[in-house]
């Protein structure tokens, strides 16, 4: 963590939360004509795949952003030594840096971060952050996102998400300034119980984490089993239902503000305190929300959101094609911030799958548990419940079958274990040459639950 670039960019974030829509233009034309300079010179794919669009480093400055050809993560992740900016940077290497362990809080060599997922499309990915892009994010988080009292002390911030792996938001919080913020980092895949009993220890100022496992600990606190007292609650990772909103705000006595986040970008919005709006921070993005066509839609509307990241210059993101699908809104809120609204957000609407864990009480698995799995040479995969007591990876994976299912193994027995589920719940893989969409709207369906039933009232406490 770099403190004196963290406070400067800081200071340079507070200056552009009001700026004039002509003003916020101008920013957005100038950083996305020194992106493209920067990819010109150093992303042979980028290069390539503009050239083959008839764009060339020449039309810089004369070519606006829905002229460039969009890309996806499929393409990012097949030309990924391509993609990136720095050729010491190789899709192998990382591989394996991420599926060792004793890597878990490192950074890669050179000072970069990195974030794998699968998220909602089951497709695996791999973004890159160098030095200064996650001190920037890290600066964001600081700025506009914990917002806490100044004590004499550090603020305590405690995280609930799957932090086995390299995700984005455990990767955002591992470069939490250390001189303002002591850090606990809480796994989603502990039983239910523990998770309350470290909360309890720890008595965070900020509690952040999926929106359902911080509503558990909020049903914990209406119960009477703990007693927390935070000054901030941030959920991330997944859609906060207004069941969730309502146990966390009736159990702190503060409105949880939902941050719009993603390994594509680690920070992108964050909902207003005041009025409950979702800003989006189109001073370090360009969002846009488009149709099959990829026309843009008409504002309000809900659209595919077009991703471009105005400050990644290690793995650039340009008119990135996410999974998730948003309405617009460039009216004001009422707090006088001039970002950009969000009339409507669908991003990861899985499941908790719950399992028999014995003894009659059931134990659940996080459903980011299962997006983020990852094996290199794993293409696609689904996770179909079949019973209280059984689960089915339905696999898609080329080459290296074998391989792929043990490194999936290895995982999951780790998820098994530390939920108390390693003697009551069995899985298998199924290995297929293509996995189907299965949804009416089209998107992929990564988690098939055994129900839709409501969750049961019988958990391990």
């Amino acid at each position: 963590m770099n403190i004196p670039l963290l406070l400067i960019q800081s200071l340079r974030l507070r200056s552009k939360l009001r700026l004039s829509p002509v003003d916020k233009q101008k920013l957005q034309t100038r950083k996305l004509n020194l992106l493209l300079k920067h990819v010109f010179e150093y992303s042979r794919f980028y290069r390539s795949h503009y050239e083959r669009h008839g764009i060339f480093a020449r039309h810089v400055g004369k070519v606006g952003l829905s002229d460039l050809p969009p890309v996806d993560k499929q393409m990012l992740l097949q030309n990924f030594d391509d993609a990136v900016c720095d050729p010491a940077l190789k899709i192998k290497e990382i591989q394996k840096f991420i599926l060792d362990p004793a890597n878990r809080e490192r950074t890669y060599p050179g000072g970069y971060s990195v974030v794998h997922t699968s998220g909602t499309t089951g497709t695996p990915g791999i973004f890159v952050y160098g030095p200064r892009e996650i001190n920037l994010m890290a600066a964001v988080m600081f700025t506009r996102v914990n917002c806490v009292r100044i004590k004499a002390r550090r603020t305590r911030l405690m995280i609930t998400a799957a932090i086995e792996g390299k995700y984005a938001g455990v990767a955002i919080c591992d470069h939490t300034p250390r001189f303002a913020y002591e850090l606990k980092k809480c796994s989603v895949n502990l039983p239910k119980s523990e998770i309350s009993r470290v909360a309890q220890n720890f008595q965070p100022d900020v509690l952040a984490g999926y929106a359902s496992a911080i509503q558990m600990l909020a049903q914990d606190q209406l119960n009477g089993r703990i007693n927390l007292k935070p000054e901030s609650i941030v959920c991330s990772g997944e859609p906060m239902t207004e069941l969730a909103r309502r146990d966390i705000t009736q159990a702190f006595g503060i409105r949880p503000a939902s941050l719009y986040a993603a390994s594509e970008s680690i920070v992108m919005g964050v909902e207003c305190r005041s009025h409950g709006n979702m800003h989006l921070f189109d001073d370090l993005h360009v969002f846009e929300s488009i149709d099959q066509d990829l026309r843009a839609v008409s504002e309000g509307e809900v659209g595919e959101l077009l991703l471009t990241s105005l400050y990644n210059y290690t793995l650039p993101i340009i008119r990135y094609r996410t999974s998730d699908r948003l309405g617009l809104n460039q009216s004001h809120c009422p707090c006088g911030s001039t970002f950009p609204l969000v009339t409507s957000l669908a991003g990861r609407t899985e499941e908790y799958l719950w399992f028999d864990a014995g003894r009659a009480q059931k134990e659940f698995i996080h459903p980011i548990t299962f997006a983020e799995l990852f094996a290199p040479g794993l293409e696609r995969f689904r996770i179909i419940q079949t019973s209280p007591r059984d689960f089915k990876v339905q696999a898609q994976a080329l080459r290296q079958r074998q391989t792929v299912a043990a490194e999936l193994s290895r995982q999951l027995d780790g998820v098994l274990a530390s939920k108390g589920l390693t003697n009551t719940v069995n899985y298998s893989f199924d290995f297929v040459e293509q996995i189907p969409n299965l949804s009416a709207s089209g998107k992929f369906d990564l988690i098939i639950p055994m129900s839709k039933s409501a969750v049961p009232e019988t958990t391990i406490n």
